[in-house]
């Protein structure tokens, strides 16, 4: 009767760790969307100057100059918000945007944003409609940081 009992619990453990393991919420694969987006103060000494790496989920901060919050952090958005990004990124044919947009003015901030290894820095006059809606949707995340 033991040798019963024993052979339903190694059945019932055997199962249940194929169950756990096979379980889909439990292989959540993470996604492979880097976006790096650096905006440098230009010449004036009151604009915004920070580092934002978006990869996957995962944002890196860094808080450089003229910023709230300055220094680095580390926080993760989630699922819905991520999508809604790698969704806007694609969208925008980012590969087709001119490597530099810049007027005359060269004291304003110079924006770079990297995207599938192409780079596209940016005055904010200068920049097409989808480009400036991509930085906002990356300058959002900034309002995410606690101090």
């Amino acid at each position: 009767m033991l040798n019963v009992s024993l052979h339903k619990v190694v059945f019932i453990m055997t199962m249940s760790l194929l169950l756990f393991y096979g379980c889909s919420s439990l292989n959540v694969k993470k996604s492979n969307f880097q976006v790096s987006y650096v905006k440098s103060k230009g010449r004036l000494l009151t604009k915004p100057h920070f580092t934002i790496k978006l990869e996957g989920d995962s944002v890196y901060y860094n808080g450089i100059a003229n910023m709230l919050v300055l220094g680095e952090r580390n926080f993760t958005i989630s699922k819905v918000e991520l999508e809604e990004i790698e969704e806007a990124f694609e969208q925008s044919d980012f590969s087709d945007f001119d490597e530099l947009y810049q007027g005359n003015i060269r004291d304003l901030p110079l924006t770079s944003m990297i995207y599938n290894n192409h780079e596209v820095r940016f005055q904010d006059k200068q920049a097409p409609e989808k480009l400036k809606r991509l930085e906002h949707l990356l300058e959002g995340l900034i309002t995410r940081i606690e101090e």
